[in-house]
């Protein structure tokens, strides 16, 4: 379990593709001075891709007449869908799944899809997660237990011509609700 994430940009001006790059790195582990009381961290990877609009470059000539002549260069690759350029960036990266300490644990919980990454973009088999819960179990039998459920929705960008796929869609937080892990306590969402 490597605590590194690495990125790739593809498309770029001129058609380049850019190699891999370190984009994050991940704590792992704390360790007291005296090595008696540690925290792990422990993380699943995730990989997605996401479009974004494409750089342009405009050239402007002055022609012997005195009429300009535009001509325009724009890195990426062409959408048709979107009538645009766009860049493709590619995440390898981590999402925390378990912090552990010698009495308590905590635990999050991503099983839906995200809608907002782009699935047929993915390099990879492993797609991208929404948080959906926290658990926390606490307690030397880890008896107590606490959780946070999450509702999501999407914001829609119907303005841009960007269309209704995953380009137009940003991930929003609705609410948040905690609640004992067996709904003997239940408060209301915030």
């Amino acid at each position: 379990n490597t605590g590194i994430e690495t990125s790739k940009i593809g498309n770029l001006l001129g058609g380049l593709e850019n190699q891999p790059y370190i984009s994050s790195w991940y704590l792992l582990r704390i360790e007291s001075p005296d090595n008696k009381h540690t925290i792990a961290f422990t993380y699943a990877a995730e990989s997605y891709s996401f479009r974004s609009l494409a750089d342009c470059r405009l050239i402007i000539q002055d022609c012997l007449n005195g009429a300009f002549v535009i001509d325009s260069i724009c890195g990426g690759e062409f959408d048709h869908s979107i009538n645009r350029p766009v860049n493709y960036t590619h995440i390898f990266g981590k999402r925390l799944s378990q912090i552990v300490t010698s009495t308590d644990t905590v635990s999050f919980i991503a099983a839906t899809r995200r809608l907002d990454l782009d699935p047929r973009l993915n390099t990879s088999s492993v797609e991208a997660y929404r948080l959906d819960s926290i658990r926390i179990f606490s307690g030397i039998n880890q008896a107590f237990c606490k959780t946070w459920t999450f509702q999501y929705n999407y914001f829609q960008d119907n303005q841009t011509g960007l269309g209704s796929g995953s380009e137009a869609k940003r991930l929003q937080l609705k609410s948040l609700q905690q609640k004992a892990c067996d709904n003997s306590i239940v408060i209301p969402p915030y």
